[in-house]
């Protein structure tokens, strides 16, 4: 017999490679495609949720599979003007990424999708028209939802149409029996085999009550004049599993807009400020600190998703030569084709430089210290603030660290948190339970609680004095003088609140200011806007604030205190921890 072959050692299995939204997501933040801040964040967050998929924190897993699917669909579709008439319908790598976002993270439980809300925001001539007139198709006749209502929404009904009759055109040239499922109507298109319909839909719509939506797909919203639409189709979805609410818009100039919300939105849940794991978000735009060099290509590139694949840097070229040209144009360029908000306000503090300031414990090691106190008191059914700034000195003797410090507590309503933390969308509800808000009986705050919690709080300190700003806070300061607290006015004011204010940016900008990480006051401070006068002398602005500051307003106040109260100066230092 022939001698048996030698056997040879199996070859160790090759790893999976990537799919094709994971593989941008490694291209994005390898440097091999550029991106800017907040689509970095986004691949972030895409690797950080496989590494702890399937777990019993975080019960949702990604299933490449959907993604691949709704690709092969949009191969059937075929484009119906321009360069690419006739060409079938091929999603650009961005695409890819919040399409595969969207559709493939399910819960294996129920196979339904994860997100339920999702917020596209790409310049102009990105093709998000196009690709949301594809999703419309998938979701009417490929979500396996029986009667599915997909809409596609905005104001005006021209507006509302230019989705639903891109996706009309896209199917009269579809390839094989696809369009032969669909039956097109005047405003209509029906998917028989599901009993489901395609259409648009506007604010003036007689249609609105008893909507039952499965998607929506709102458009242009930076152009919505209130949220009320948004918030009509949103409570019409209560009947369905997976619904899906879509934004896909460019930048506006309104930022007390509903569309600058979501915008802001999009930034706190990115950058890890607010939690929530069923609102994808994905914002390619140039970065704040790009204004300036706003002429150079490689910050259109960044900006601009499509370039080369879908926009030519040509029509870039064009349109920046004409801003050249014409200085009024400039603000046009910047948002529509760098998706910049122009005229919002520039936010004053950098989360990433406030997150240097974290440090766990810091309550109880700074104990029977010595300090200043700010108190914001709110109308009656706002958030109250108290704020405590301990000295770099006490600070030092406390934890080793030469900077100084900050303590505080909120106060809510009781009975309005769920509802505002469902109409203002923003977790006050889970902040109430993580312990950075104090419910206050009632649907109004109950200062007599917020009063007598001050009082346990000055015990537990050497609380020296408390600034206020006295509109409104007469009772609550005659209480807190009569329980022995110093309590000193201190009017929010240019010439009051300016010298600390500058001396806060610079602490927080330094990340010499320590706080406990809480989810609350971060959140304020990334809310802060300031105001300035014909001095340069600046103040936080509650009126152009994205939203509540109240929090960093106090203890903006108590370091005025400190400040006025002979404290050493406030030197910087290089620490960590």
């Amino acid at each position: 017999m022939p001698a048996a072959a030698p056997r040879r050692k199996a070859r160790p299995a090759a790893p999976p490679a990537d799919d094709p939204a994971t593989a941008y997501a490694r291209g994005v933040l390898a440097g091999e495609i550029p991106a800017g801040r907040l689509v970095k964040l986004a691949c972030e967050r895409h690797l950080r949720d496989l590494s702890r998929a399937g777990t019993k924190a975080f019960p949702w897993i990604f299933r490449p599979s959907i993604g691949q699917a709704f690709e092969g669909f949009c191969g059937l579709l075929k484009h119906y003007k321009g360069r690419w008439n006739g060409e079938p319908f091929s999603l650009a790598p961005f695409q890819v990424f919040f399409s595969y976002s969207i559709l493939a993270w399910i819960d294996p439980a129920t196979n339904h999708r994860r997100f339920r809300t999702a917020v596209i925001r790409v310049p102009r001539k990105n093709g998000k028209t196009t690709w949301a007139a594809a999703l419309g198709l998938w979701l009417e006749a490929m979500d396996d939802e029986a009667g599915a209502e997909i809409y596609s929404v905005a104001t005006k009904r021209d507006q509302a149409k230019i989705v639903f009759s891109d996706a009309c055109r896209m199917l009269r040239k579809a390839t094989g029996k696809v369009r032969e499922r669909f039956v097109e109507r005047v405003a209509c298109l029906e998917y028989p085999r599901a009993d489901a319909k395609f259409e648009p839909l506007s604010a003036d719509s007689e249609k609105l009550d008893g909507l039952n939506p499965h998607a929506a797909i709102c458009d242009e919203t930076h152009a919505w004049p209130s949220r009320d639409l948004w918030d009509v189709l949103e409570d019409g979805m209560g009947a369905r599993e997976q619904p899906l609410m879509l934004d896909i818009s460019t930048a506006g100039t309104d930022t007390q807009s509903f569309s600058f919300q979501n915008h802001k939105r999009c930034e706190d849940i990115l950058e890890g400020t607010i939690t929530d794991e069923q609102f994808f978000a994905y914002v390619a735009m140039a970065d704040a600190e790009d204004v300036e060099d706003w002429e150079n290509p490689a910050v259109w590139e960044k900006a601009n998703p499509g370039m080369g694949s879908i926009k030519s840097f040509s029509y870039l070229a064009q349109q920046a030569a004409s801003a050249r040209a014409t200085p009024t144009k400039l603000n046009t360029f910047l948002i529509k084709q760098l998706n910049l908000w122009v005229n919002a306000d520039e936010r004053w503090l950098n989360p990433l430089d406030w997150k240097r300031g974290d440090y766990e414990g810091l309550r109880e090691a700074l104990a029977g210290r010595k300090c200043h106190g700010g108190l914001d008191l709110a109308t009656v059914g706002d958030l109250s603030a108290f704020v405590l700034i301990f000295p770099a000195s006490e600070v030092f003797a406390a934890v080793g660290i030469d900077s100084p410090a900050l303590l505080s507590w909120h106060w809510c309503p009781a009975d309005d948190i769920q509802s505002r933390s469902r109409e203002d969308r923003v977790p006050y509800d889970v902040w109430a339970k993580q312990g950075s808000i104090s419910p206050t009986p009632g649907n109004v705050t109950d200062y007599a609680a917020v009063r007598r919690d001050i009082v346990k709080i000055c015990e537990e300190f050497q609380v020296a004095d408390i600034a206020y700003d006295p509109w409104g806070a007469s009772e609550t300061v005659q209480y807190l003088q009569a329980e022995g607290v110093e309590m000193v006015q201190f009017r929010q004011g240019f010439a009051s609140m300016s010298a600390p204010t500058g001396e806060f940016e610079r602490l927080v900008k330094a990340g010499q200011i320590l706080h406990e990480p809480d989810p609350l006051l971060a959140w304020e401070a990334g809310n802060v806007v300031v105001e300035k006068d014909a001095a340069d002398n600046m103040k936080p602005t509650k009126k152009k604030s994205r939203e509540k500051i109240d929090g960093i307003v106090a203890a903006i106040m108590a370091l005025g205190r400190q400040m006025a109260g002979g404290e050493e100066p406030i030197t910087p230092q290089v620490w960590s921890c």
